[in-house]
C-alpha cells in the first residue's frame, strides 16, 4: 500500500468520523471508568454512569459500581481501553505528523527506514517502553495478563540457571517427607509465574501443590487455567456459547470432598473442607454446610441432610470413585433427571428448548464426572508424593485457618478417616 493510498484510507475512515447526533457535548466517545492495578493480583474496577467531576459525584443522582478481584472483568475492560486508545492513538498521531512537518513536505505515518523507529521502545520512561514490557515478550505471550505480570515481576529477581540449581532457598519452610515443596526464589520466573498463578486462584496464600509441582514447570505453567475450568469458574460464556460453570460451585465442592474422603487424601481433605465452608459462609449457609460436611464420607444415611439433587450426584460420586464399572444405565438416567428438574429453577435455562435442555443436562454429567476423576488422579498424586499441609513453618500457615474456619467435629472426623496417613 503507498503513502497516497493510506492517506485516502486515513481519510475515510478515521479523519472523518462525525458525530451521530445523540449528544452534542461528546465529540466521539463517552465512556467512564477507572482501573486500579488492572494486571495485579487485586485489580480494582470502577464503573458506572457518573464522570470523575465535582458535580456529577456531589450533584447528580448517577451510580457507580466498584469491583475488586475480578481479574476477568478487568481483563475485559482493560482490552476495551486499549482498543479505544489505540483507535484515537493514531489519529493523534496523524495529526501531529500534520502539524510537525516542514514547508511544502507531506505527513508520513512510514516508519524510519532504519531501526531508529524503535528506540523510544527501549528508552526508559518513555511509554512505549512501558507499553513494550507491559503487553511484549516472547514467551510470555502464551499466558494470561495476569501471568505475564507476575513473570514480570519474577523476573527482577532472575537468576541464571546454574545459579538457581546450585541455589538453596531461604524462605521458611516446614517439614515433608517424600519430595520438599520447591520455593519462588529456586525456580526461573516463568515457573514462578505459575506458582504465582496458583497462589492467587487458590486461595491466595502459597501452597505446597504448585510448589510441588514446580519440578515439572510446564505443567504448572498450564495446571491453573485448566482446573479453573470445571472447578472454579461459574457459568462462562463466549459469545452465546457457554464453555464452562455448567455445574454450581456448592454441588462441586460436596463432589470434591466426597472423592476425596474415599481417596483418604490429606491435602484434599484439608483444602477443600476449608474452602467448601468459606463457599457456603459467603452465602450465609454456615450451618448447612456444618451438617453437609459432617455426614458426608456417610451421605446415604442421612437423607434429611441433603437434597435429593445432592444424593444423587453423590451416589454417583462414590460408585465413579469406587469402580466406574458400578455405574448402571439407570444410573445415569437417573442424574440426567434430577439435574435437568433442578435446572428448571433456573430462569435462563427454562427458556431453552427441550434440546438445548438435554444437552446442557449432557454437558453438567460430562463436566461432573470429569470433576471427580481428575480428583481420584490428583489425590493418588497427593498421598504418593506425601505433599504436606501448610503449616506456621511454612509461607502461610495453612492449619491455622484451617482449625479457624474447619469446625472441631469435622475437623475430628477428617482424622479418623485419614488415621495419621497422607
Amino acid at each position: 500500500m503507498n503513502e497516497t493510498a493510506i492517506e485516502t484510507w486515513l481519510n475515510q475512515r478515521w479523519k472523518e468520523e462525525r458525530l451521530t447526533g445523540l449528544n452534542q457535548h461528546v465529540k466521539y466517545v463517552h465512556t467512564k471508568y477507572m482501573m486500579i492495578d488492572p494486571l495485579g493480583t487485586d485489580p480494582m474496577l470502577i464503573t458506572g454512569s457518573a464522570n470523575f467531576s465535582d458535580n456529577s459525584t456531589r450533584n447528580n443522582d448517577e451510580n457507580m459500581v466498584i469491583i475488586r478481584g475480578n481479574r476477568r472483568v478487568v481483563d475485559m475492560y482493560l482490552c476495551e481501553f486499549m482498543r479505544l486508545f489505540n483507535h484515537f492513538r493514531i489519529r493523534g498521531t496523524r495529526l501531529g505528523a500534520s502539524a510537525n512537518r516542514r514547508e511544502g513536505e507531506a505527513p508520513t505515518l512510514f516508519l524510519s527506514p532504519d531501526d531508529s523507529w524503535a528506540a523510544s521502545s527501549f528508552e526508559e520512561g518513555h511509554p512505549k517502553q512501558k507499553e513494550r514490557l507491559l503487553f511484549g515478550g516472547g514467551d510470555e505471550r502464551r499466558f494470561p495478563l495476569p501471568v505475564r505480570c507476575a513473570v514480570r515481576r519474577a523476573e527482577t529477581a532472575y537468576k541464571t540457571s546454574k545459579e538457581v540449581a546450585s541455589m538453596s532457598s531461604e524462605i521458611s519452610q516446614g517439614p515433608w517427607t517424600r519430595v520438599r515443596p520447591l520455593q519462588r526464589d529456586e525456580i526461573d520466573p516463568y515457573t514462578e509465574a505459575g506458582m504465582m498463578a496458583g497462589e492467587i486462584t487458590w486461595g491466595r496464600f502459597p501452597n505446597n501443590l504448585a510448589k510441588v509441582m514446580a519440578y515439572t514447570p510446564r505443567l504448572l505453567q498450564t495446571e491453573v487455567e485448566y482446573c479453573n475450568t470445571f472447578i472454579f469458574d461459574g457459568p462462562t460464556f463466549r459469545g452465546d456459547v457457554q464453555e464452562a460453570g455448567f455445574n454450581d460451585r456448592f454441588i462441586k465442592e460436596l463432589v470434591i470432598s466426597r472423592t476425596s474422603l474415599l481417596n483418604r487424601s490429606r491435602y484434599s481433605v484439608t483444602h477443600h473442607s476449608m474452602i467448601g465452608f468459606v463457599l457456603y459462609s459467603g452465602a450465609e449457609r454456615e450451618d448447612e454446610a456444618h451438617m453437609k460436611y459432617l455426614h458426608l464420607h456417610e451421605h446415604g444415611l442421612h437423607p434429611e441432610v441433603y437434597t435429593e439433587r445432592e444424593q444423587v450426584v453423590l451416589d454417583y460420586t462414590v460408585k465413579v470413585a469406587t469402580d466406574a464399572h458400578f455405574v448402571t444405565d439407570e444410573d445415569f438416567e437417573t442424574l440426567r433427571r434430577v439435574l435437568r428438574q433442578h435446572n428448571l429453577q433456573n430462569d435462563r435455562l427454562r427458556e431453552m428448548s427441550d434440546e438445548e435442555v438435554d444437552r446442557h443436562v449432557t454437558a453438567q454429567v460430562v463436566e461432573l464426572t470429569w470433576l471427580i476423576g481428575h480428583f481420584c488422579l490428583l489425590n493418588k498424586w497427593f498421598t504418593v508424593l506425601q505433599v504436606p499441609d501448610e503449616g506456621p513453618n511454612d509461607e502461610g500457615d495453612f492449619l491455622a485457618a484451617y482449625g479457624q474456619v474447619v469446625p472441631e467435629d469435622i475437623r475430628q472426623r477428617n482424622e479418623e478417616i485419614l488415621a495419621g496417613d497422607f
